[in-house]
């Protein structure tokens, strides 16, 4: 078993997922960073000190979850920290959003989604659509911001990925 542990422990490359039931409305971005190695109990226990490197942010679980969004709608971050949101939009043309006074503009011909947080527009799975958008990355301030939106719009959502430390 302790095989099995260090391999799942070395499997994954980058910043991962790290939940605990300490805090568990949140959840930390983290990479195993080493541990000082396992020990055998009569080959029915085990014991190790593990590490792991986490980004500061504790984001929570809230901010996960899709909103819908249209021209003069709010959205409330509850943390005194300013997200970086993944935004969907669909529609054709020309679209202007706007959040907490930052505009960014995109040009569609089906859908596009903003990662705010890579500073990277794309299309499913890997079709790369930077070209596509103009402006700044719009975050969300603490407290109520407002959506504005202008252009023709089938449907538009946002993940807000609140955070805080």
């Amino acid at each position: 078993q302790v095989n099995a542990v260090e391999a799942w422990l070395n499997s994954a490359t980058g910043y991962q997922r790290l939940e605990d039931s300490f805090e568990q409305d949140t959840f930390r971005l983290a990479y195993y960073s080493g541990g000082e190695g396992f020990t055998n109990e009569l080959m029915l226990a085990g014991e190790a000190t593990i590490k792991f490197t986490c980004r500061a942010e504790r984001f929570l679980k809230t901010g996960e979850q899709e909103q819908a969004i249209t021209n003069g709608s709010q959205i409330f971050n509850p943390t005194r920290f300013a997200s970086k949101p993944l935004i969907h939009l669909e529609g054709s043309g020309v679209i202007n959003l706007t959040i907490g006074g930052t505009t960014i503009t995109a040009n569609l011909d089906d859908y596009i989604n903003i990662d705010c947080e890579t500073m990277n527009a794309y299309r499913e799975p890997t079709e790369l659509k930077n070209s596509s958008i103009v402006g700044t990355f719009p975050k969300i301030k603490p407290g109520a911001n407002t959506i504005g939106i202008t252009g023709t719009l089938t449907g538009a959502t946002i993940v807000p990925r609140f955070f805080t430390i």
